[in-house]
Formats: C-alpha cells, sequence, structure tokens
C-alpha cells in the first residue's frame, strides 16, 4: 500500500513539475522547437526536400507569416536520416536529448519512421508522420505518441482498387519496393484487388538501389497479367524504372497503373504512359481552392518550382500542429496528444471537407485522389488529370491497433 502511494505521489509530482516547466516557458518566451528528422541524403534525398519546404510553408500560412504560436517563436532544427532507420533513430534521439525539441516530424521511409516511433515512446514526445505511409504507423506498431497527417498506403488502395480491376483488368501483377513501406503497399492492395474480384499472377520485389529492373520486368511481361501495379519510391523507381517499362514493350502487352510520384517521375514516365491511371497524393494543379492556391503561389515565390509530391502532406502537418499547439495552450505532451486526438483541420486536397485524425489509431481521415495522365500542350511530360477524389469515409481503413 505505502509503494502504490509513493508511486502515485511520484506521478502526480511529475506532472505538476511538468506543467511549471511548460508555464516557465511561455512566461520566458523561449522558442517552441520542433525537430524534424528527414533524408537530406540518400536514395529520399529530393522528397526530403519536398517535405521540409512544405512544412516551412505550413507553419508560415498557419501562424500568417509571423512564425509564431502562444506568443512564442517557432524554431525548425533539421537532422539527416540518410534514408536508412538506424541513422534515423538516432538523429531523432539527438534532438530529443540535446536539441530538447517539444515535437518531432518528419521521415519520407516507412522503416525510419518506425524506428522513430520506438524512440518516441521511451522519451514520451509527440511525433507527428507526414510522408511515410507504411499501415503499421497507425497500426501494429502503434503508440499514444504517434499521430500522421500524411495518407496510409490503406487509404490509397480503398481510393483505386476497385476502379483499376473493374476498368483495367483482374489478372495483376505487382512490382514493389523491397522495403517497408514496400511491402505494406502490397499488402494494402492485394486485398482490396482480391475483395473486388481481381487475381495476384505474380508478385516481385526489387531492393531500392536496383538499377536494371529487366529480370522483374520479363517475369511480369510473360506471367499472363493483362495490368501492371507498380509502387515507385526513390531515385533509382521514379527514374530508372518508368523507362525500362517502355524499352521492355510493357506498355503494349498491359495496362499500367501506379501510386504517383512527383514530376521527375512524370518526366521519367515519357508521353508514353498517357492514359495510365492510380492514386496521387499531390499535384499542385489537381486542387481549385484557396489554400492550395496559397501554397502553389508561395512556394513558386520562395523556391522558383512549384509544391511536389510531399509539399502537400507536410503542409498540412504544419496546419495541424500549429492548430493541435494552440487547442492545448501549451507543448506540453499530454495536452498536445488531448488536442491532437480528434483535431480537425483544412489540408490543400479540398477546403470543404476538413481532415480529422481518427482518435483510435491517430490516422488523419483522408480519400486519395485518383488520376489518369493525359497530354497537355506544352509540357513535356504526361500531366495527371482528376478523375475522382474519394470522401473520407469511402475511404476509412480498419482500425488495427492490437488490442490490449
Amino acid at each position: 500500500m505505502v509503494e502504490k502511494v509513493k508511486i502515485v505521489l511520484a506521478v502526480l509530482l511529475t506532472a505538476f513539475l511538468a506543467m511549471i516547466m511548460s508555464q516557465s516557458a511561455v512566461a520566458s518566451g523561449e522558442p517552441i522547437k520542433i525537430g524534424v528528422v528527414t533524408s537530406r541524403s540518400g536514395v529520399f534525398q529530393e522528397w526530403g526536400t519536398e517535405e521540409l519546404r512544405g512544412l516551412e510553408l505550413g507553419l508560415e500560412y498557419a501562424t500568417n507569416g509571423t512564425n509564431k504560436v502562444l506568443g512564442r517563436e517557432i524554431k525548425l532544427i533539421v537532422e539527416d536520416d540518410t534514408s536508412k532507420p538506424d541513422v534515423g533513430a538516432q538523429k531523432a534521439v539527438k534532438l530529443l536529448t540535446e536539441g530538447k525539441v517539444d515535437i518531432l516530424t518528419g521521415a519520407i521511409s516507412s522503416a525510419v519512421a518506425m524506428a522513430i516511433q520506438a524512440k518516441v515512446v521511451e522519451y514520451k514526445k509527440p511525433y507527428i508522420v507526414s510522408a511515410a505511409s507504411a499501415d503499421q504507423i497507425t497500426g501494429e506498431n502503434f503508440n499514444r505518441y504517434t499521430f500522421r497527417i500524411g495518407r496510409s498506403l490503406r487509404q490509397g488502395s480503398l481510393s483505386g482498387a476497385k476502379y483499376i480491376v473493374d476498368k483495367m483488368g483482374k489478372n495483376i501483377a505487382i512490382l514493389a519496393a523491397d522495403y517497408a513501406g514496400g511491402r505494406s503497399f502490397v499488402a494494402a492492395y492485394k486485398q482490396d484487388f482480391i475483395a473486388n474480384g481481381g487475381k495476384i499472377v505474380v508478385e516481385l520485389y526489387a531492393p531500392l538501389t536496383t538499377g536494371d529492373f529487366t529480370p522483374y520486368l520479363q517475369k511480369i511481361k510473360a506471367s499472363g497479367a493483362n495490368t501492371l501495379m507498380v509502387f515507385v519510391t526513390g531515385a533509382n523507381f521514379t527514374t530508372l524504372l518508368p523507362k525500362q517499362i517502355g524499352e521492355i514493350g510493357i506498355y503494349e502487352k498491359m495496362k499500367v497503373a501506379t501510386d504517383f510520384a512527383d514530376i521527375t517521375f512524370f518526366k521519367s514516365l515519357g508521353m508514353a504512359a498517357v492514359g495510365m491511371v492510380g492514386t496521387c497524393m499531390y499535384y499542385y494543379e489537381l486542387f481549385d481552392n484557396p489554400l492550395n492556391k496559397w501554397l502553389v503561389e508561395h512556394h513558386q515565390k520562395k523556391f522558383n518550382a512549384p509544391p511536389e509530391l510531399w509539399a502537400g502532406h507536410s503542409f498540412a502537418t504544419g496546419i495541424a500542429l500549429i492548430a493541435a499547439i494552440k487547442k492545448a495552450g501549451s507543448v506540453e505532451t499530454e495536452a498536445l496528444i488531448k488536442a491532437l486526438e480528434g483535431l480537425e483541420f483544412y489540408g490543400p486536397k479540398t477546403t470543404t471537407e476538413k481532415i480529422r485524425i481518427r482518435p483510435e489509431d491517430h490516422q488523419a481521415m483522408q480519400g486519395v485522389p485518383f488520376v489518369e495522365l493525359v497530354k497537355v500542350e506544352g509540357r513535356d511530360y504526361p500531366v495527371p488529370k482528376l478523375v475522382f477524389l474519394p470522401t473520407a469515409e469511402q475511404a476509412t481503413p480498419p482500425i488495427t491497433v492490437p488490442k490490449k
């Protein structure tokens, strides 16, 4: 009994001290420190740049250009995960200990994100994922400190699998990158392909560093499939793979669908890919609303380029972070968790339906745009045109958090 009383008193004292420290920080006007772990080098380097740019603009938009919330300046501290899980975990710990950040965000790679997840449990700090999309993050790897603003892979498959089976063909070949995100992608799409009457005739995985996809594509070409579903990620998958798909004659043999990447990827596909369909997390010309127009205008002005693939989700992450901090009234962990669970906010894809963070698994509810590539005069690449944008309800995945 005495030991139980001691434990309760210790917990209360810890909470009290945390509150006092938080109030002291607010009173002194200390900066709110947001730690960003993303790829500044490695196979996801370009996408890490996109993620960071979108986050910066999301914070700018949500603070009306002041870069302040609760009267405190926002300070971003960025670390390079080099696209490797062990490095990402090390950099997260560095930010949590040496950097003393209040919140963590970032990670393009799902494997990196899951490595960071384990650390935030240990250090009890909120971790907001904008890019990494493996279902495990808000599923079997769920913890109360991790939230995801970007889509999950299952939300993508629920948005597009039925259309692909019905319109393109039931015998499906799948080629994906051999890492956590790629395997999660296949797991998501397989169940929705099969549920809608599709049949998986071949399922192949290639290392992220693959330089020659010919052996994989030859197996697919000879498989009898009438549809190829490709998961593209990283430098080689978005440049070399599309080129080799055309060279080996896949387009003439079967229809091709994918989860579309950035403009570099569209250019790599070439005009032979006109008519290709799939989900597309973000493309700057898809959404005609004031919030996306602001993002496009300010990104072009600041970086002399339109916002790319991951900028949409990370822009929404910046908006969500500011909304949560305002709602919590502080950056104290428990207050932020409470504020983030059930938080509603707008992102650049739509200003008619709010994104809502589901309390049960901390996944932001949203549909994933489904597009078709078309030829546009004056463009040297096939341009995605919106076919439909599912509602959040239409793309609601089951809750897969392990039962306690």
